[in-house]
């Protein structure tokens, strides 16, 4: 089945096309699910983009500036200022490279690990609160985001648009 097929099939019935725009919907629930912990976050002394960077390496380990960067899907410099922050207050330290030593290793210190280990519980008991209130648990959402997110990094999506090409002609007319 083509894109615009699958388009046209999908028109809702019921409600706006935001209503049933995937990722709309996705980031909304991310900024409502969020805003508790947020807060929490805030009352701890601890940003959003610090939160961020001791997830990312609780889950991974030691990682370089730039997979930070990359993990974190934040913008450099505000990794930087994040990890120049946690390293202020003893929650990671930054070392040298060993092969190249422009290159800065972050790795998360004892009291780092306790701190994330904290907030990752309250992140999980929000993210649970959030899922209850709807009746849902969150593995079958998890499983079928891992999946999307699988295609989308691999660049293995079927009738993709080709930008290059008639744009207009793959969307359908604008005004339909």
């Amino acid at each position: 089945m083509s894109w615009q097929a699958e388009r046209i099939d999908d028109r809702p019935a019921d409600g706006p096309f935001l209503d049933r725009y995937l990722p709309y919907l996705l980031h909304r629930a991310d900024v409502l699910m969020s805003q508790r912990f947020l807060d929490d976050l805030v009352g701890g002394g601890v940003q959003m983009s610090e939160w961020r960077v001791l997830a990312v390496l609780d889950a991974r380990g030691e990682r370089t500036i730039t997979a930070l960067t990359d993990d974190t899907m934040l913008p450099q410099p505000t990794v930087t200022h994040a990890v120049a922050r946690l390293e202020e207050r003893g929650d990671v330290e930054r070392r040298r490279g060993s092969t190249d030593r422009r290159q800065r290793i972050v790795t998360l210190t004892e009291d780092g690990s306790v701190k994330v280990a904290t907030l990752i519980d309250r992140a999980r008991a929000g993210e649970r609160d959030a899922l209850a209130t709807a009746g849902r648990t969150g593995e079958e959402l998890r499983r079928i985001l891992r999946e999307v997110i699988a295609a989308l990094e691999s660049g293995d999506l079927e009738d993709g648009l080709d930008l290059d090409g008639d744009v207009e002609g793959q969307l359908g007319h604008p005004d339909r």
